[in-house]
């Protein structure tokens, strides 16, 4: 009797069980690299204020994804306006001494592997914004279609190096 019981408890448990690894999604990241050669980025030095405080880039935004909806940022549509938008505010990007420069959204989506729970398969996605001078064209969609999980390869490596030298970001609800 007792070990009817247990098979009947174990069954029941078991059908809760997914039969397949589930997907969880933990955080999604907002990579804002610079794309110039080095001479340009150490003569304007890109940077956005945060907080209160001056961050250079290049930098990670980290937001926990929850719900159906991840965060609202990126480039601002208007590239004449310099400028990221995270979750709704713009936040400009400035160079010293001040210059024109290019924030554009590029075609790439990393994605990250995480440490999942039993059955479960858990990564973390991270979209692209690049900064440079103006005469850098941005990546164009046709160019993009064939280097998109490339491109997402460079994305994902480039936001774990930034984790590791501690220049994440991490965002509530709002900056």
């Amino acid at each position: 009797m007792l070990v009817a019981a247990a098979a009947a408890g174990y069954a029941a448990v078991a059908r809760t069980q997914p039969t397949h690894p589930t997907l969880a999604v933990r955080d999604s990241y907002l990579l804002v690299s610079v794309e110039a050669p080095p001479a340009w980025i150490e003569r304007h030095r890109p940077t956005i204020t945060w907080e209160g405080r001056e961050v250079r880039l290049p930098v990670a935004f980290r937001y926990r994804f929850t719900g159906p909806r991840g965060p609202d940022w990126g480039a601002v549509p208007e590239e004449a306006r310099q400028a990221l938008t995270i979750q709704g505010v713009e936040v400009p990007v400035r160079t010293s001494p001040p210059t024109p420069c290019r924030v554009s959204n590029e075609p790439a989506l990393g994605l990250i592997p995480e440490q999942g729970g039993p059955r479960e398969v858990a990564l973390s996605v991270a979209a692209w914004v690049s900064v440079g001078p103006l005469d850098r064209p941005s990546v164009s969609p046709a160019r993009a279609s064939n280097q998109t999980l490339a491109s997402g390869e460079d994305v994902a490596k480039s936001v774990a190096q930034l984790i590791a030298a501690g220049q994440v970001i991490d965002v509530g609800s709002a900056p």
